[in-house]
């Protein structure tokens, strides 16, 4: 959610040249409605940090062991609480306007695209256990089934 026009267009930018489509919700009640509608593979948040967070929805997303989709937090607030609250909820990044590190927010999207391959290829993997000890085959079985539950 971005409401600096022309810092929204940065990010636009910055985004699509890493290979993410890019989508703009001007507040709280949009963003909710856009997440509802389809899936994203990373939210980036501006304004309205404390609302947004305490949303049902991304409560939701910030309860579960992984944080799904990631979510990075770009301000101009400089409020240590505030940080506080969105490393303690889960948020992956946490990025000042004022002193933005391009370089490091071009990172955090590859690291989150290689992320996502590799939980696409997972959940496409086929695997075949050649083993002739019961005990081995049970807990390899239990592993698998397990991670398949948990995507």
């Amino acid at each position: 959610m971005e409401i600096d026009d022309n810092f929204a267009k940065k990010i636009a930018v910055i985004t699509q040249q890493q290979g993410f489509l890019y989508e703009q919700a001007i507040c709280c009640e949009q963003l909710c409605q856009k997440i509802c509608e389809k899936n994203f593979n990373l939210l980036i948040i501006d304004e309205n940090i404390k609302e947004i967070l305490n949303t049902d929805l991304i409560k939701n997303f910030l309860t579960t062991s992984l944080v799904y989709p990631p979510i990075i937090i770009i301000t101009k607030q400089n409020s240590i609480p505030i940080r506080n609250l969105c490393f303690d909820s889960g948020i992956i990044a946490y990025f000042q306007k004022d002193d933005f590190n391009e370089f490091r927010f071009i990172q955090y999207l590859q690291a989150i695209k290689t992320e996502h391959n590799y939980v696409t290829l997972i959940k496409t993997i086929r695997i075949a256990v050649i083993d002739d000890d019961y005990f081995s085959l049970k807990f390899l079985k239990s592993f698998f089934l397990c991670l398949k539950q948990k995507m």
